[in-house]
């Protein structure tokens, strides 16, 4: 074993990184919570604290699980999607007291490793969780590591080294060559497998199942492993590289306030580079330059680590930060900008920006410092409007006092009026491919090209205004938009003006962009943007998913991107997105905005003056805004092809949250999406279903965009925008499927969308058996309704064939009374008539006949006048009954010397009687009185009527002899008993020899007629 001693102050390395103005801005401080920390260095840091949703600001502790989750030891288990942080109960998910974690770990099963305080760890997989007590209360572990053939490995002071394979927990102590002394242990396992060690200045591997020191160190040891072998060592703020090999190399120390400053994490990123967390001094990137200071929130580094996409994390003493490189940079006067305000902007023919300020001063930048321009004419200092440069090497510069000037060699010259210049405010200038310098200014406004030494105007035509922006095609037609939305081609000496109303709706053109393929896009102000391509016009605007219509500058990047100045900030879009949106292959583009998230604020373009937004030599593209200069590298923006892993995190119904994703949770209270795709049931009385959703990207989360689709709700995707979460409200019952995906930086949809399937169980009336049972209940309400109209319907038909059968026997009846009484009546008088003309010779005899004949005339007019009122319906009524046989009783035994007492009923009931009725009822009456004459020999009679709710009584007698057997009356008896029975009444007759005779008629009462 090759030995080190205490290394010695060694000699800086070559080249190393000096501390500059961002090692200054990183030791007085930091900015705001979720904002990117300023500085001059080649990276920018975003912070996020505890006003923007962190538990607290001290994190202690970081990792990634498989699915994409960073996870948080803030005190608190916490878990970050990039947008939202979600803070866990630990009371809830460990069943334990309030208990704080020191450590975590993603695992390569997809499982998250706790280590808590008081000597537990905690394994957490599905919503399952595994407890594992290290029987040590006093501990407190700062390591956690797993190794390659899976093993946990568990460190902390005191001398606890635990590890934990299949379940089972092993202690390893001094047997095993761990030292057992008090003090901070670093384990890490490098890129061959070897798991090296460091405690209280020892360093070592473990092999053959025992520790093995390799070399000490004074001071304290932070270790990283190298994914090519062995390990990196930081003794206090020096930096040693150890290969495989146990080959040990001092690289220096990086910048230190304090002597007692130390590394307190470290990791080595997919480059190969280093990064050193301190304990008080900020963060370092250590690589072949050396090292350079990064800025973060804090100045305490607790932890470090690197996610999937290359983004380094930080957790510090004052929030959470994320590293990234800078790809955008700000010149303001702070980096030497005459002015924050830039006009005009050029890049000459050395590669050296010039830019002309709000205030019309001239900058120029050499060597990343900007500086103004010295020896000018007098009045050219506040005067300058715009800057161009030609490949000759000269600068063009613009005015408002109408001049031209040039820069050439250190010498200026100058064109005026008198040189043919007729503009006095320059608005731009346009170099030609020919060489000629093309002029656009206003006081008059006027478009004029220098050549050869000479101006020559141009003339537009008189809907021409203020010209606001040039630009050349690869034709070498020159092209002029203006503030009242005119476009017009020069081509030679011929002006053309195109029809671009429909595009730009009169507003002004505020830059043009020509590119290789011949197109000519148009910013606008407030209608989009507008290209011309092969004769046709096409129009974007905010409905086609531009973030704004207010648009100042517009440059190609020659990587497939168009970028953009708005009022509203920086975006750019892909070429090719709105080539699909032109030929109606897709309805919108995606636009990529680039704010606060990559350290820029709301930056408003500048337009008005041109040349302004421009890409230079080497790639970069500048565009003037209000408050600064902006830069970008496009070439530097990291690209991911691979689109981000959608996962829904929960549902929720009515409140309650009934699927949430498999995480850190009490074991069970948790379901896994894919399980539920077939078991998961929703209960029809539902209100609101509300579905969150998120995305795993941490590169540039807010550019993510989403869609969704409830199938059998709706009919395509819904375009979500950068919304999370999709509502419904109540869903009727039947199978569905939530899905949703996710739209990454580099315009890829998921091939594969996050699903959740689920049932909506129908209510009690929606099941088969309830619907089986209506049809059945339907079926026979609809028999029982139709035999209930069928019967009716015959009911009726029997009441109206009864009714005509009533009619007919009572047509009958009359035509029999008629036939017998009128008839035999008519008759007889007939006859008595035939005798009396017989006997006219014979007085006597012709009188007699005639008194006959009256007196059956008059028995003939009875008879009619007893069938009329039988059917005279006005007689229905039983006190008309009871009245007409009363006076026909008294007048019929009158003639006989019959004395007829009648007994009239006081009240009467409101019935009515047939006509039949009232005829046969009669005629019994008649017959009993008839046979009171004929055969009983009486004096005196009596007629009595009694009425109750059931029936009418009539009662007849009299004070003749009676009779015993026999029938008085021959077969009157028997007509009166069919008659009653007609009647469905009773007859009854009394009589004894010597005493009289009682006849009693009960007729009930007809049934009253039903209204249906």
């Amino acid at each position: 074993m090759e030995m080190f001693h205490p290394i010695p102050a060694c000699p800086p390395p070559k080249n190393p990184r000096r501390p500059g103005r961002g090692w200054r801005l990183l030791v007085i401080g930091w900015l705001g919570a979720g904002l990117a920390v300023a500085d001059g260095t080649d990276w920018y840091t975003r912070a996020w604290q505890s006003g923007d949703g962190l538990p607290n600001d001290t994190v202690g502790g970081l990792t990634q699980t498989r699915d994409g989750y960073l996870w948080l030891a803030v005190g608190p288990l916490t878990r970050f999607d990039g947008v939202q942080f979600e803070r866990l109960d630990s009371d809830a998910v460990f069943n334990e007291d309030h208990r704080r974690v020191e450590a975590l770990l993603g695992s390569k099963d997809g499982s998250l490793w706790l280590a808590l305080d008081h000597g537990l760890v905690v394994r957490m997989n599905a919503g399952t969780v595994q407890t594992f007590d290290l029987r040590m209360p006093d501990a407190i572990v700062q390591t956690l590591l797993e190794t390659s053939d899976g093993t946990i490995w568990v460190a902390g002071r005191a001398g606890m080294l635990v590890r934990i394979k299949d379940g089972r927990l092993t202690h390893l102590s001094a047997r095993e060559g761990w030292p057992q002394e008090y003090g901070n242990p670093s384990l890490v396992e490098d890129g061959t497998g070897v798991v090296w060690f460091a405690k209280n200045g020892q360093v070592g591997v473990f092999r053959d199942r025992r520790f093995e020191m390799v070399s000490r160190f004074t001071g304290r040891i932070q270790m990283a492993p190298r994914w090519q072998g062995g390990v990196w060592i930081c003794a206090n703020s020096r930096l040693i590289r150890c290969d495989s090999t146990n080959h040990m190399e001092d690289l220096g120390t990086f910048p230190s306030e304090h002597p007692w400053t130390y590394a307190a994490a470290m990791v080595e990123d997919h480059s190969g580079a280093l990064w050193i967390g301190t304990s008080d001094n900020g963060l370092f990137h250590y690589d072949a330059g050396g090292f350079q200071p990064v800025p973060t929130s804090h100045r305490q580094i607790l932890s470090l680590m690197e996610d999937r996409e290359g983004n380094l994390w930080a957790g510090t003493g004052g929030g959470l930060d994320q590293v990234q490189p800078r790809v955008f940079s700000l010149e303001t006067p702070a980096t030497g900008l005459p002015f924050e305000n830039t006009r005009s902007l050029c890049e000459d023919k050395e590669g050296h920006l010039w830019a002309v300020t709000q205030n019309g001063l001239i900058g120029r930048q050499i060597d990343g410092k900007w500086m103004l321009v010295s020896n000018m004419p007098a009045e050219l200092p506040g005067a300058a409007t715009c800057v161009t440069a030609d490949r000759a090497g000269s600068v063009w510069i613009g005015t408002r006092v109408g001049k031209l000037y040039r820069w050439h060699n250190d010498e200026w010259t100058s064109w005026q009026e008198k040189n043919g210049l007729a503009s006095r405010i320059i608005h731009g200038l346009l170099v030609a491919t020919n060489g000629g310098l093309w002029i656009a200014g206003e006081n008059p406004t006027a478009l004029q090209c220098i050549r050869d030494g000479q101006a020559a105007t141009v003339r537009l035509p008189e809907t021409a205004r203020m010209i606001e922006t040039l630009t050349e095609d690869p034709a070498g037609n020159v092209w002029a938009g203006t503030v009242n939305g005119r476009l017009f081609r020069v081509t030679g000496d011929s002006v053309t003006e195109l029809p671009a109303t429909n595009v730009t709706s009169s507003r002004s053109i505020r830059c043009l962009h020509a590119t290789a393929d011949g197109s000519i896009w148009m910013a606008t102000g407030g209608a989009g943007l507008g290209r011309l391509k092969n004769g046709r016009w096409d129009h974007f605007n905010s409905k086609q998913g531009l973030p704004d219509d207010y648009l100042s500058q517009v440059v190609g990047d020659g990587l497939g991107w168009l970028w953009f100045g708005s009022d509203r900030g920086m975006f750019k879009v892909r070429e090719r997105d709105l080539d699909a949106v032109a030929d109606g292959k897709a309805p919108r583009v995606h636009a990529i905005i680039y704010g606060r998230s990559v350290g820029l604020p709301g930056l408003h373009a500048n337009f008005g003056y041109f040349p302004a937004s421009l890409q230079t030599g080497d790639g970069h593209l500048w565009i003037p805004t209000s408050t600064a200069l902006v830069g970008v590298d496009p070439a530097k923006i990291r690209h991911d092809p691979k689109p981000a892993e959608v996962l829904v995190k929960r549902l929720v119904v009515d409140d309650q949250t009934i699927l949430s994703y498999p995480a850190a949770g009490p074991a069970g209270a948790q379901v896994d999406p894919a399980a539920s795709r077939s078991g998961l049931k929703i209960e029809a009385k539902h209100h609101r279903l509300a579905f969150e959703f998120t995305a795993l990207s941490f590169s540039a989360p807010e550019e993510l965009d989403f869609r969704y689709q409830l199938e059998g709700i709706d009919e395509d995707w819904v375009d979500a925008g950068a919304q999370r979460s999709a509502v419904y409200s109540r869903l009727p019952a039947g199978a569905y499927r939530f899905r949703v995906a996710a739209l990454n930086s580099d315009g890829s949809w998921n091939e594969r969308p996050a699903v959740v399937a689920f049932t909506v169980t129908p209510f009690f009336w929606q099941t088969w058996w309830f619907r089986l049972a209506a049809v059945a209940v339907f079926t026979s309400l609809v028999f029982v309704l139709a035999r209930y109209i069928s019967f009716r319907r015959l009911r009726l038909k029997l009441r109206a064939a009864e009714q005509e059968a009533a009619l007919h026997k009572e047509r009958a009846r009359i035509a029999r009374d008629l036939h017998d009484d009128l008839g035999t009546g008519l008759t007889g008088i007939v006859l008595l008539s035939g005798l009396a003309l017989r006997d006219r010779d014979h007085p006597q005899k012709a009188a007699v006949r005639a008194q006959e004949i009256l007196t059956k005339a008059r028995q003939v007019i009875k008879s009619l006048d007893e069938i009329v009122w039988a059917v005279n319906p006005t007689n229905d009524t039983a006190a008309d009954l009871i009245d007409y046989i009363s006076q026909f009783a008294v007048e019929f035994l009158q003639p006989a010397g019959i004395q007829c007492r009648v007994d009239l009923v006081n009240e009467l009931p409101e019935r009515t009687i047939s006509s039949e009725a009232r005829h046969n009822l009669f005629l019994i009456v008649k017959e009993c009185l008839n046979n009171i004459i004929r055969h009983a020999g009486a004096t005196q009679a009596r007629l009595r009527f009694t009425v109750t709710e059931q029936a009418l009584g009539v009662m007849i007698e009299d004070d003749g002899h009676g009779f015993t057997g026999g029938r008085p009356g021959g077969d009157g008896l028997g007509n009166m008993k069919q008659r009653v029975a007609d009647m469905n009444g009773n007859l009854e007759i009394r009589s004894e020899p010597g005493k009289g005779t009682q006849v009693s008629i009960r007729v009930p009462w007809p049934k009253e007629k039903s209204k249906r």
